[in-house]
Parts: structure tokens; sequence; C-alpha cells
């Protein structure tokens, strides 16, 4: 535990200690009541009633202050009334509550009986007073008007403040499923992806895979959190809460059926992509996306249900891929989805809800590109993947409420061979193989082509053949004490499971490689494998206290954290060039312990709830999953390059055929440890800004935000100094007259390691940013939100083992330029009920590094094979600015019960092709584009919604 962060926790603790108080479940609606003189009124009993709540009415009382809060409200409409015996009952209709939305409604009672009512109108409040945070929210209607893919990239494309490096034009981007969201200089690690308020990411490496595909029939609201997390939560990423669809008294069916091909697909490759290496892009084959849904009453007013299921699929044609026939080759891949969901008021005060949500993905050609012929492509599917939900809610009183919950997720990822590519018929290390038979079609490698063939190529990163199955489990549990005024709420999080990668069956346990279709050499495999990495505990502990006082309302906070991994004892079996092997356990990488204080403080600026001054500083963990354990195992997948001549000329690479190993550490894990004393990398956050209604309905907020990196890890080489590195010069490629520095290594130092992972205390990271947005709830069901993010991130990282990187390390010494993206987002009705929808987004480039492959060509005496030197400063040079407009039209018709919505929607509408990847390597192809790094073309989508 850090020192510093202890001191600061012990403090905060000790002022909680003194505060009664909680913060809100999911909403809340709360505020002061008052008779007509301004005196305070207490014990005034406020009932909340909403078809959004299957026990129709969550109560709260107002405390000695005349404030209340009614927590654990599901997004929805609600009727909020008073009461109390002497005065006439108040009550406030039509107040629509959103995703962690805290609404502020005061109330003023006068003197009267409760048999008469006063119902008092006014817009629903857009300026949440009393929470720090900042969070937007995609609603149910947005998500069903919105042009998009229905994907993930839902939110990367309409939430100003986030951003992420893939692009989506009508689903292209369907079959990511990464949780990669990025917000004020995050890492990709860092976001988390919830379902009901609990963890649902899969356990891979960073801790972080959104990787169970999106059905958004069963999605009511998405919040989405970008600043002020509370102690809540461990990471200090992007946020995203998807709220699910429960089913209500009254049956109600969706269907959804969206198509599109190659002939509703334009072009968007013009003479100058030509001159930069790409003559076709990938050409949509077919797009088909069919979701449907049915919800409703299994006991009324106490067991409901919804089921959904979805398949959906984006095929393209692959540029200048072809099979073998000569038809154009099709990367081809389909997405199902079938959740379904129970919701029981098992008592007056006990909810619980059950889920499950079965996925399945098969992608039939993964890898296939022009110089990737279709056999020697992948088959990746995961079929059993899931999300398995239970909660428990009881509201032991107006002001105590008990939570609990807990949530498995399992992706089965699986990499094959394709269906017609002969196996080996032999297995136990093929000693009971004839010299060159029983290997099955084993992959081939062009080297000076760059063609693959015959059968997928085995590398580090997944490819068949394989299997990575992961699970997750998460428990929680948290006990609210709501006071009025005064709110604490005390919680517990645990999440443990594993991931293994599982290696075995690959053809010959080689790779075959040609130079110009020679055979020149082999990559020798030290397969099978049968690795495993446990994830012991990932545990938090935290309380949060909210205070209201007056205009006031203070939210300090504070968390417990406790990581514990794990490389369990492991074997494998004997391959064709490794004999079996165990590897012993290895216990507590790492065993961490943590803690993290948060503050958030809001001010009502002028008491009636339309402006609000908020702020947020907090210390949040780097994620972490296996990833951490697993750079410490033992059981590495490992290659060996011994030369090949074929003999007898039958293109079978036998051993006898085979030179002798040029790697003598195959099989071995490099020297690579961490430091005992290696702390968790954190992050604090801190932003400032205001909130203001600007117009009924209308609010505007501006920020400033900050993120700094502490403790980030680097690799030290204690077996090799700078002063090992000799410093010489060749000239700068550019012809401009200049000497780029290298740094020889000296050659008694050449292939030594020794490498200690530590915390440095040199390299930093820090974002500083500003940002403006809007949310407008315009009349007759319309919206329109949007806003910019302004911000850089600046990295100082010379603390580094290669003085080679030393090269324009520390950013702040250039003028790296804040980078602005835009978004805006919208839907409209207008007359005979047609409405128009429209988003539009502007993010700029990522940054290029252009850098400069120096080998003995240019310097002789060079003893590495070869030293990459960055030529371009910091912030000079950028891909492009990616400008996208994608709009719909539908029109609304209504025949009884059955609403049905005929849309039009046309995507990327002015064609744009900017450049999102290019060779960053001087030389010749400098500046080409790389795979079909260019967003697709305008593409025009026909769809059909219905309600029933």
């Amino acid at each position: 535990m850090r020192p510093r962060s202890a001191v600061v926790a012990l403090l905060m603790l000790g002022a909680m200690l003194t505060l009664p108080g909680i913060v809100s479940a999911q909403s809340a609606i709360a505020g002061t009541v008052r008779d007509t003189s301004g005196a305070v009124l207490p014990g005034v009993t406020v009932e909340a009633s909403s078809p959004a709540l299957i026990e129709k009415v969550r109560t709260g009382t107002t405390n000695e202050a005349g404030q209340y809060r009614v927590v654990d409200l599901r997004p929805g409409v609600y009727t909020v009334s008073f009461k109390l015996p002497g005065f006439s009952t108040v009550v406030r209709e039509n107040i629509e509550l959103e995703a962690n939305f805290t609404a502020p409604i005061n109330v003023e009672m006068r003197v009267g009986s409760l048999e008469e009512s006063i119902t008092v109108t006014g817009e629903s409040p857009v300026v949440d007073v009393q929470t720090s945070g900042r969070r937007e929210v995609v609603s149910e209607e947005l998500i069903e008007s919105l042009p998009t893919g229905r994907n993930f990239q839902l939110l990367a494309g309409t939430v100003p403040a986030v951003s992420t490096g893939v692009f989506d034009v009508g689903g292209s981007s369907t079959m990511w499923t990464g949780g990669s969201l990025l917000t004020h200089g995050s890492q990709t690690r860092d976001s988390r992806t919830l379902i009901d308020g609990m963890v649902a990411d899969a356990m891979f490496g960073g801790g972080q895979c959104s990787c169970i595909y999106d059905n958004e029939a069963q999605t009511q609201e998405v919040s989405v959190q970008v600043s002020g997390g509370s102690a809540e939560n461990q990471t200090g990423g992007v946020l995203v809460n998807r709220i699910p669809k429960t089913g209500g008294n009254q049956y109600r069916g969706e269907f959804v059926g969206l198509f599109s091909n190659s002939s509703l697909q334009a072009d968007n490759i013009d003479e100058e992509l030509n001159a930069r290496g790409i003559r076709f892009g990938d050409e949509l084959y077919r797009l088909y996306d069919l979701n449907y849904s049915l919800g409703g009453p299994i006991v009324r007013d106490r067991v409901w249900f919804f089921v959904s299921g979805r398949n959906n699929a984006y095929n393209n044609y692959v540029a200048n891929a072809f099979n073998p026939d000569g038809s154009r080759a099709v990367d081809d891949n389909t997405v199902k989805s079938f959740p379904g969901r129970i919701t029981a008021q098992a008592t007056r005060n006990d909810r619980v809800t059950v889920m499950f949500d079965w996925a399945n993905k098969i992608r039939g050609h993964r890898g296939l590109s022009a110089t990737v012929s279709p056999e020697a492509s992948d088959v990746q599917t995961q079929p059993a993947s899931h999300v398995a939900q239970a909660k428990w809610t009881r509201t032991q009183s107006s002001k105590l409420l008990i939570e609990a919950g807990y949530n498995n997720t399992y992706i089965g990822s699986l990499f094959k061979y394709q269906p017609d590519i002969p196996l080996a018929t032999c297995r136990s290390a093929f000693a009971d193989c004839a010299p060159g038979t029983g290997y099955g079609n084993i992959a081939k490698q062009d080297l000076i082509l760059g063609t693959r063939w015959s059968a997928s190529m085995p590398t580090n990163v997944a490819t068949a053949p394989a299997h990575q199955p992961g699970t997750s489990h998460v428990v929680v549990a948290s006990v609210s004490y709501i006071s009025g005024a005064h709110n604490l709420k005390v919680g517990i999080q645990n999440r443990s499971g594993w991931l293994k990668d599982l290696r075995r069956d690959i053809n010959g346990d080689i790779v075959q490689q040609y130079r110009n279709g020679a055979p020149s050499q082999v990559q020798v495999l030290n397969t099978p494998l049968n690795n495993q990495v446990n994830l012991n505990a990932d545990f938090g502990f935290y309380a949060q206290d909210t205070w209201t006082m007056r205009r006031i309302t203070l939210s300090p906070g504070i968390r417990f954290d406790y990581f514990n991994s794990e490389v369990p004892a492991m074997s494998a079996p004997a391959g064709r060039f490794v004999p079996e092997r165990t590897f012993e356990a290895i216990k507590n990488v790492p065993n961490w312990k943590d803690v993290s204080p948060r503050f958030g403080a809001a001010y009502d600026l002028f008491g009636n709830g339309k402006t609000a001054l908020k702020g947020n500083i907090g210390l949040y963990l780097q994620s972490e999953g296996t990833g951490f354990a697993n750079t410490y195992n033992p059981q590495i997948f490992s290659t060996d390059i011994r030369t090949w001549t074929d003999l007898n000329r039958d293109d079978i690479a036998q051993e006898s055929e085979l030179g002798p190993t040029s790697n003598l550490n195959f099989g071995v894990r490099r020297n690579q440890n961490a430091d005992p004393g290696i702390q968790r990398p954190y992050q604090w956050l801190g932003d400032i800004g205001v909130q203001h209604e600007l117009l009924p309905r209308l609010s505007v907020a501006v920020s400033y935000n900050r993120r700094s990196y502490e403790e980030l890890i680097w690799t030290d080489n204690l077996a090799i100094s700078h002063s090992d590195y000799a410093l010489l010069f060749t000239p700068d490629p550019r012809g401009n007259g200049e000497l780029l520095p290298v740094y020889n290594l000296d050659r008694a130092k050449l292939g030594q390691v020794n490498e200690l992972d530590t915390n440095s205390g040199v390299n930093t990271r820090i974002y500083n940013g500003f940002d403006v947005s809007f949310n407008y709830r315009i009349g007759n069901g319309g919206s329109l939100y949007g806003g910019t993010s302004t911000g850089h991130v600046i990295a100082g990282t010379c603390e580094v083992d290669d003085p080679n990187s030393l090269r324009f390390c520390e950013q702040g010494d250039y003028d790296v330029p804040m980078a602005t993206q835009f978004k805006l987002a919208g839907s409209y009705p207008m007359k005979w009920d047609i409405r128009l929808s429209a988003t539009i987004q502007s993010t700029p480039g990522t940054e290029r590094s252009i850098t400069y492959q120096v080998t003995r060509t240019q310097i002789p005496t060079l003893t590495q094979a070869s030293v990459n030197v960055r030529l371009n400063e910091p912030g000079t040079e950028y891909n492009d600015r990616v400008n996208q407009l994608d709009f719909s039209v539908s029109r609304t018709f209504r025949a009884g019960r059955y609403v049905f919505r005929p849309e039009m929607s046309l995507f990327n509408a002015l064609n744009a092709n900017p450049v999102l990847q290019q060779v960053n390597t001087y030389g010749p192809a400098l500046g080409n584009v790389t795979g079909t790094g260019v967003l697709p073309p305008r593409l025009l989508r026909f769809g059909l919604y219905m309600d029933f």
C-alpha cells in the first residue's frame, strides 16, 4: 500500500465516519419539501410510481431538513406524490428519468386535507445538481432511430468525449466486439462494460474485453460515464452500463430487419489512393440483421419475462482475393445472440432477476487477404459464449437497501483449419509416422512474395489451430443507508477466473518457408501447448458517501483493492520437436494491495436546480487480468528457424533435411522477471465544470479534464547498460544534410538478457483537455445532442533500456497540438409520421511516427541486425481526419396494435475516403495505404421496424 495513499485514505475515512450518508443505485429522485412560508417540512411521505417499476411504487420520507431521496429507480417516466397530514397532496407528473441520473424535484405544500390533490406541471429536470460525475445516455428511442450499425460503435460515433480506433459505416464493424472505448487519454484496458450494473467483461490480458456481442433489442438505455467515477469503480476509463429491458404487464413484441448488398454500395477509391498502393477496397457482399424480441407478464404485477434473438452478418468481398475457381473470395461473418431475462417481485420488499445470454460468432475466413489464400485463412468460432446473471435487491425499509449479484462471462474462442484441409493422421509426437507422412497440409509462406497458402499459419496471436477459452466470475454485494440528505453505500466486489491457450494438432508442428517459390527454411514450433493463467482474486471493498447540505453535495469515497494471480502447475505432451514438459506453479504474480481515495462535489449555483458546478478528483488503478502473470509464464509459444534442403523434392520438410537450431532458447521463457517490490500502476483523474439549463429541456456543459499516469512499468535489461552502446551517426535519408544518432551495442553484450520489470520514477503520461456538450429534448419525441472534446496526451518516456529510444522521448519539449473531435446526433419527428435522424462525426487522425530502419548496409559495423530511428518530431504528422455523415428517414404506419416503420439509411453520405492506416517506415512504400485502411464507401441500407 502506498504511504501517501494510506494517509489520504485515513483522512477521508475519518471524515466519512462522522457522516450518516449513501449513493444512489442506478437513478434517483431527490429534493426538498417546504410549506408556503418557506419552512421545511419533515415527515412527508414521498411516493415515486412508474410502469418501469415492477412493484409500482417506491417510497421515501423527508428528514428534519425537509430533504428526501428515493433511490434504485429504473429509467422511465415517473409520477411523484407528496403526502403529509394537514396538507394537500402534491403530485408531480411526467418526470423523465434517465439512467444514473438524480432528478431534483422540489415542491411546496399548502395547508389542506390529504384528500385534496394538487397536480404540479413542469418540464423534467435536465441538470443533475447532486451528482458530480458526468455521464451521457443513449435512450431506446435513439438506439432504434439513429442511423448506426447497431453495434458498440453506436457509442463511439455519438458520445462527444468517447473515441476509438475503429470506424463503422452501416455495420462494417459489426463483428468488432472489443470495448476499446477511450476518453480523456485513457487506455483501452481501463474501460468497463456493465450489464444492469455488474461487470460483464471477459477474462483476457488486461482484464477488459467486451466480447459478448450486442443485441440491441434487449437494451432499454445505455449510460456512458466519462468522468467522476465513484468508489464503486476500480478503473478510470469509459464505464458503459447497459440497462436491460425486463418486460411488463402487457405483452409487447418487436422486430427489426435490415438489409444491404454490393449493388447498394458506392466506390470511393480514387486516383490518389491508386497512387498510394490501393486499387480496390473491400466491397460489401451482403449485410443483414434480424433482431426480434418479446416481453410480458408471467404473473401480472409479480413476474415478468423478456426474450430476444439476433442474427446478423456483414460479409465482404476481399480486395484481390480469389477462390480456386476464380470467383471472388468472401470474408464471411455471422453473429447470433439469444438473451432471456426473468424479473420477479418475490415479496413486497424483494426483487430477483436472472438472465442468460448465449452468443455465437462464426467467421469463416479470418485473415483472408490478397496475399493469404482462402485455405490459409482461419475459421473462428465462439460456440458456447455466454453471460449469465442473477441479482437480488431487497428494500428493507425506505432507509435501507440491500443488493447482491453474480455474473459469469465465458468466451470459448476456437480457431480451426478450413474444413477441407487434410489433418495429421498421427499424433504422439509423430513417433508413429513414417518419415514424410501423416503430417496433413502444412502451412506455407513465401518470405519474398509475402504470400501464404496450404493451411493456416500458427503465430503468437490467436491463429488456427488454437482454443482459447476464458471465464470470469463476478460477485457483488452492497448495503445502502438513506436518510434524506445523507447517504452511505458500502459494498464488496470480487472477480476471479482463468484464461487458457491450448495449441494442439498443428499439422507437422512447422511452417514451411520459401523464397520466390524455392524451399528455404522452416519455422519449427514448440507445440503442443497446454497453457493456463488464473486470476485468484480481484477484490474490492468500497465506501461511498453523499451528503447534501442545502445547495452543495459532497461525495467522498474510499476503496481498497486486493489483486492476486498465478501460473498454475502445468504439463504439456511431447511434440515433433519438443519432449514432454512439466512446469511448476508460480504464485503471487502479482500480489497487490492498494487504497484509492475519491472526492466529488456538486453545487446548485442558484438554488433552482438549473445550474450546477461540479468537480472530482480521485485515484484509479490500472486494470489487470491474466496478462501480468502470463508475462512470466514458463510455457510459452516459441519458434526456431532451421534451414531446409528439400533433398527428395517431395515438398515436405523432414528431420533429415533440416539444419541445426538457430535459437538456443527454443521453448525457454525469456529471462524476464518482476521486481519483488513492483507496484500497480495508477492514474490521478481530475475534472471541473459547469452544467446549465439554457432553455427548457436544453442543457449545456463545459468541463476541464486532466489525467496523470503514475508508477508506469518499464523493462530494464540488467545485463546491459547505456555505457555498453557507442554513439554512431548515419546520414538522414531525407537528404536534409543532417545526421541521425545510432547507438551500437558492444558485440560482447549481444544476446545477453536479464530483464527486470519495475516502476519508473521518470516516465510520465499526462492528458489535458476541454469538453463542451449539449443535450436537447425537443418536443414531440425529438432529441439532439453532441459537442466537442479537445485535448492531447504528452508522454515522457526517457527511462528506457535501449538508448536508441531516447530520440524525441520527451514530448513536452515539442509543440504537440491539441486535437478536437466533434459529434452531433439527433432524431426529429415531422408531419405524416415521418422521422429524420442523423449523426455527424469529425474525428482527428492518429499520430504517425515515421521510422527509418538502419541496417549494416548503412553502418557495416552495426552489431544489431537493425535499429529503428524515428525521423519526425512528435505532433507533426497525422493520418487523415475522418468526417462522416450518416442519416436516415422513416415513416410510421399503424394498424391496430401493430406499428410498422420502414426506414432508409445512407451511411458515409459524402462518400469520404480518409486513409486510416498507412506505411510509416521510410522508403519507397512510405505513405502507401496498408490493409483496408480506408473508410468504407457510401452505403444505402433498407430496414423495417415493427412493434406489436
